[in-house]
């Protein structure tokens, strides 16, 4: 979808420290507000945006400062978090569906997490690092899953 199709873009960049995903957390709960989303639905997706930041910060930056960049739209359809990363880029096709739950342990319940909490999860690896979307279905039966 172009970007001119959207009625909302709100964007930023972050460094990869914890204090920054309170910056985060409130640009999803602005555009989660303005797609109309209801409290239950704009907490599913802080969740999913949470996890994926301190995931990019403990893995793709491996704890040091990095810059994270996030645009936020929100289309006709959908609500679209895309988040752009310069740390280590994700190899390993298994660690994005995230681990079965019968396998509990530390580490890969985050993407499992994100899955469930968000319609589409979306990773792109790049030479420099990692694309990631995460999007929200709106005006449909998706929408009024939680």
């Amino acid at each position: 979808m172009r970007k001119d199709a959207c009625t909302s873009i709100l964007s930023c960049r972050l460094e990869s420290k914890c204090d920054c995903v309170r910056i985060l957390q409130a640009m999803v709960d602005v555009v989660a507000g303005r797609a109309g989303l209801g409290c239950v639905e704009a907490n599913r997706l802080t969740l999913a945006a949470n996890e994926l930041f301190a995931n990019i910060c403990s893995h793709g930056y491996k704890d040091k400062v990095g810059v994270v960049e996030v645009d936020v739209e929100i289309c006709p359809s959908e609500l679209r978090l895309a988040v752009r990363d310069f740390g280590l880029p994700v190899a390993c096709k298994s660690l994005l569906k995230g681990r079965d739950l019968d396998d509990v342990r530390p580490g890969g319940l985050g993407m499992h997490l994100m899955h469930s909490a968000m319609d589409e999860v979306h990773h792109e690896c790049l030479d420099d690092g990692n694309r990631w979307t995460l999007i929200w279905h709106l005006n449909s039966e998706a929408a009024q899953r939680a």
